[in-house]
C-alpha cells in the first residue's frame, strides 16, 4: 500500500508499506493511491497539483519585422488595409501621427523617421506601447500580439 505524508495540505512524501506492517510513524498517513509529492489533500481526498503559472514573457526579446507588424495591425483591425498599404509606401496612419504629435517637439521627427523606416518593432519601444494604449490594449494583449505575429 502507498501512504502519503501530508504537510499543510500538500503531499510531501509517499512510501510503500506492507499493510500488515505499517511503521508507527506512518500509522496516521492516508492511503495515497495514485497521489504523489505535490498533490493536494483536503482531509478526505487527493487532487493533482495545480498547473504552474506560465513563465512571464521576455518582453525585451519580443520583436516583429515591419512586415509582421503590418500584417498584425491590419489583421487585428488596429489600422485599415488602406492605412497599411499607405504605411508601406511611407505615409503614416492617423493614429501613429496623432501619437507622435503628443511627443515633445524635439522627439517628433526622430519618431516619424523611425516609424516610416521601421526595420524591427521592439515590444518595449515607447511608441509601440503608446499605440497599444491608444487602442485600449493591455500588456497581456500586446504580448499576445507580438507572440502571434512573430510566427507570420
Amino acid at each position: 500500500m502507498r501512504l502519503a505524508q501530508i504537510d499543510g495540505g500538500i503531499v510531501v512524501n509517499v512510501i510503500e508499506a506492507d499493510p500488515a506492517a505499517v511503521p508507527d510513524w506512518a500509522a496516521d498517513w492516508p492511503e495515497a493511491a495514485e497521489a504523489g509529492p505535490g498533490w493536494l489533500w483536503d482531509g478526505e481526498g487527493f487532487a493533482p497539483p495545480p498547473e504552474p503559472d506560465p513563465p512571464e514573457p521576455n518582453r525585451t526579446a519580443m520583436a516583429l519585422t515591419f512586415a509582421q507588424l503590418m500584417i498584425g495591425l491590419v489583421t487585428e483591425g488596429w489600422i485599415t488595409e488602406a492605412e497599411g498599404d499607405a504605411w508601406l509606401d511611407g505615409t503614416l496612419p492617423a493614429p501613429v501621427l496623432a501619437l507622435i504629435a503628443t511627443l515633445p517637439e524635439a522627439e517628433q521627427f526622430p519618431a516619424r523617421a523611425r516609424a516610416k523606416r521601421l526595420i524591427e518593432a521592439q515590444r518595449l519601444d515607447p511608441l509601440v506601447i503608446g499605440l497599444a494604449l491608444a487602442e485600449g490594449k493591455t500588456d497581456a494583449e500586446l504580448d499576445a500580439f507580438f507572440l502571434t505575429y512573430a510566427q507570420s
